[in-house]
């Protein structure tokens, strides 16, 4: 058989595995960029200082991580409710009636 038809068999039955891993990646939505970003920078096949496209992908997904989290972190710390002022009315203990 011609090389390119079975590279197109073999990358025909990687399909479903991909499909899942993707899936799988995908599915928590704190982590979707990360996953994206690593996925996409290891499939560019680059090579930067001698190094392939494995490490550089690990490397951003970790970096894409860091900065999603520490961004979610500010907007869950802007939307946090104000903490309430303490004053001399707020100090003394309500009374209920029996």
């Amino acid at each position: 058989m011609p090389h390119a038809l079975v590279l197109a068999v073999a990358g025909v039955g990687l399909l479903a595995t991909i499909e899942a891993s993707l899936a799988s990646a995908l599915s928590d939505p704190s982590s979707r960029e990360a996953a994206v970003v690593t996925f996409l920078a290891t499939a560019s096949g680059m090579t930067l200082l001698g190094i392939g496209s494995a490490f550089w992908g690990l490397h951003a997904g970790v970096l894409t991580s860091v900065i999603a989290s520490v961004g979610r972190r500010r907007r869950a710390a802007a939307s946090a409710p104000a903490p309430r002022p303490v004053t001399a009315a707020s100090r003394i203990p309500e009374r209920t009636s029996v």
